[in-house]
């Protein structure tokens, strides 16, 4: 990005914020969830949602929410980026696999299943303090959206879905990828990359 580029960050982490502040970034910092974010008459040229923050949302009526938002806070040029894990992803890097992993004297522990009736994923973490022994532990669930039910939302909401692709590589969707990308915007538009044959 350009410099004099000016962004607004929106993160539900006071703690994730902090983080960023420290950055040179120049730009504004909203601590708030998706579903009740408030910008009033703020409107951007590109809006970026990754790492599956999408795939917290609960439902497809939380999901037509944020897209409405997003409807609302685009320019009639602009573009909104976002990326969502896939259901390959969740059943074969996730489901029934349990991970360990140390950060300083913390031990964590991530134990995953996939819950098909519901399409989530739910991801349990345990800490524990190798000197006091303490431990705790956490839970984090994520939603799998299909392909189909991001496309209909997207024009419920008003939003035309542009492209699709792999894990940031290609606008081609590969059966095997984790995160699946998406590009909308509310009109359609030129883009050099239509033809499938650019990188990301």
């Amino acid at each position: 990005f350009q410099k004099n580029i000016l962004f607004t960050g929106i993160d539900i982490s006071a703690e994730m914020l902090e983080i960023a502040q420290k950055k040179e970034i120049s730009g504004e910092w909203i601590c708030s969830d998706l579903l009740n974010l408030d910008l009033k008459e703020k409107n951007f040229d590109l809006i970026l949602s990754t790492h599956d923050t999408l795939n917290y949302l609960k439902n497809e009526a939380d999901l037509k929410k944020v897209f409405s938002k997003v409807r609302t806070y685009l320019k009639p040029k602009g573009l909104f980026f976002f990326d969502l894990s896939s259901l390959y992803n969740f059943k074969n890097h996730f489901d029934g696999h349990k991970f360990i992993e140390r950060v300083g004297d913390y031990k964590i522990e991530w134990k995953n299943r996939f819950l098909k009736t519901s399409n989530v994923l739910e991801s349990t973490l345990t800490f524990s303090h190798k000197k006091s022994k303490e431990e705790f532990s956490e839970t984090h669930r994520h939603t799998y959206f299909p392909r189909n039910t991001i496309r209909n939302l997207l024009l419920e909401c008003g939003l035309i879905l542009l492209e699709e692709g792999s894990d940031y590589k290609d606008w081609i969707i590969e059966e095997d990828a984790s995160l699946v990308n998406y590009l909308s915007g509310i009109s359609e538009i030129n883009l050099l990359n239509r033809l499938h044959k650019h990188k990301f």
